[in-house]
């Protein structure tokens, strides 16, 4: 595990930046906001849901070209072309009572404009960070929570010119994705009803722990692998976790992880039990699976995005799954989140999976 971990404690490094917020964990939820700030409203919005500020003419022109890719990019592991956020754009001037008690918000100023949009946004950002500005003269980012309501995170971003915001924006791209994934992974966490008993009576089975969300129902249960379902009129959610003896760090190769999953698969996941032709695959050729290295439970893991159809084509969807070791027992957990919704978006779907897979520990 040297490299492994060697990889992992890069991985750290480059996670920590300012944009981190302090996180506590308590049974895997982790607290987002100051709940005892009952003077603040409850901060409001969907999952994916952030209002950006900025001068009009800005939005207009190449900053505001380069925002839109910053913040539209498209979500990994999605055939539909679904964005990471749903951005709405507002003027700082309309920036009323109700929008302030938005979840996610953002603020960029150029200084380079002295427009009364950007005279407005001056407001937003106080005189520490015009202070901090003038002090540096640096492009400079400041993250919030609960600065207007209560559960809301809030990124604010200034510089001198539009060509040191756009380096500032390209730099830290992944961090200010991560920064409000994270946000409504906490969120969804904070509000969900766990099925105590199904996940104590796994942890006794199979030495993990899974907050399991309400609904969740045992479809296979059996040696070394479990497939909960969560059935509904209009989708279908699905919760893998498989495990097996550790042996090398070639089990956490790209190809390794995908043989894995296609064999769990064959031999238990099925659209239709009644059809040996509906057993579940990864999609490869015309879609090739996103991967990406990051940690589960405080340990090194290999993150893969993609998406799954029956062998027989009749069903498809998304899936996002963790690789991970249980050192201590020699173990190598594969948890996997994977939803059937036609004609509906994923990407709520998928967030809320991630939310659930991060509660994942092993004992």
């Amino acid at each position: 595990m040297k490299k492994l971990m060697k990889l992992f404690f890069a991985f750290s490094i480059i996670a920590v930046t300012f944009l981190s917020s302090c996180n506590s964990k308590k049974e895997g939820k982790e607290k987002v906001a100051d709940t005892t700030n009952y003077a603040l409203p409850s901060a409001n919005g969907a999952i994916g849901e952030i209002y950006l500020l900025m001068d009009s003419a800005k939005w207009e022109g190449e900053l505001g070209a380069e925002v839109r890719k910053i913040f539209n990019e498209t979500m990994p592991g999605l055939l539909q072309n679904e964005t990471r956020f749903n951005v709405s754009y507002i003027r700082p001037k309309s920036f009323n009572r109700v929008l302030k008690r938005t979840k996610n918000l953002v603020f960029i100023t150029s200084l380079e404009s002295n427009s009364s949009d950007t005279e407005k946004l001056k407001e937003f950002y106080g005189k520490a960070m015009q202070d901090k500005f003038v002090e540096t003269g640096e492009a400079y980012m400041s993250a919030g929570t609960d600065i207007y309501a209560r559960g809301q995170k809030v990124l604010n971003i200034v510089s001198g010119s539009d060509r040191e915001l756009m380096k500032l924006l390209k730099k830290n791209k992944q961090s200010i994705h991560k920064f409000f994934a994270d946000a409504d992974i906490a969120r969804i966490n904070e509000k969900m009803i766990f099925n105590t008993h199904l996940k104590n009576e796994l942890k006794k089975e199979h030495g993990f722990s899974l907050n399991i969300p309400d609904g969740y129902k045992i479809a296979k249960d059996t040696a070394q692998f479990v497939w909960l379902r969560q059935p509904d009129v209009k989708w279908d959610k699905y919760l893998i976790v498989a495990y097996k003896d550790y042996e090398s760090e070639k089990e956490f190769d790209y190809d390794s992880v995908i043989h894995f999953r296609d064999s769990l698969c064959k031999k238990f996941i099925y659209g239709n039990p009644a059809k040996k032709d509906s057993y579940v695959i990864t999609l490869k050729d015309r879609f090739r699976p996103d991967t990406e290295v990051t940690e589960l439970d405080g340990k090194f893991a290999r993150e893969l995005r993609g998406h799954w159809q029956t062998y027989s084509q009749t069903m498809g969807g998304p899936f996002v799954s963790y690789t991970v070791t249980d050192d201590e027992n020699k173990r190598l957990y594969y948890v996997e989140g994977f939803v059937y919704a036609p004609s509906k978006d994923k990407m709520p779907f998928i967030r809320e999976l991630e939310a659930v897979l991060t509660t994942f520990e092993t004992n």
